[in-house]
């Protein structure tokens, strides 16, 4: 019994991929496939559009703090030279809090740089892959087209063989 169904199973199986692949036409199968590469080229440059506003702020955010540490270091020296040694302290507690923040930030932005790298690496293959596919669908077109041609001519001449030996008999 389960034979059975097996051997339906595989038939039916079998029919409707015969089905699917004389519904599948190279031609448009070849322009969804670029179609689908162009949606993920665009999809993959907003990622680093954004990866790069990140790295951007990132590196903003960078040079306000060392800008802000290079301030607090002068404000100390100058509290020193007045004698206020208390706002000399509190401005040099506050360069080394600042300091230990520029630490992760730095590390976030180069992360940061580093993805957007990867981003833009990845995008030029995409592009370069999407081009070069460009340029062999004609190729391909016309591949198609003459099997498909051939095929028609296979089909058609083995009609006139069949009439022939018809004939014959």
């Amino acid at each position: 019994m389960f034979k059975f169904f097996g051997r339906v199973k595989t038939v039916v199986s079998s029919e409707l991929n015969a089905l699917l692949d004389k519904a599948e036409d190279p031609e448009k199968l070849l322009d969804q496939y670029l179609r689908d590469m162009e949606a993920d080229i665009l999809e993959v440059e907003k990622a680093v559009a954004q990866q790069i506003a990140t790295e951007k702020k990132f590196k903003k955010d960078v040079d306000e703090l060392e800008a802000l540490v290079t301030k607090r270091q002068q404000q100390a020296e100058k509290a020193v030279m007045a004698g206020n040694d208390d706002l000399a302290r509190r401005a040099l507690e506050d360069k080394r809090n600042r300091e230990a923040d520029l630490v992760g930030l730095k590390e976030a932005y180069e992360s940061a740089q580093a993805s957007a790298a990867q981003l833009r690496s990845q995008l030029l293959e995409m592009r370069d892959e999407f081009n070069n596919m460009k340029r062999r669908k004609e190729t391909l077109k016309a591949r198609a087209q003459s099997a498909k041609a051939q095929k028609k001519y296979q089909s058609s001449d083995e009609w006139i063989r069949f009439g022939l030996r018809e004939k014959r008999l």
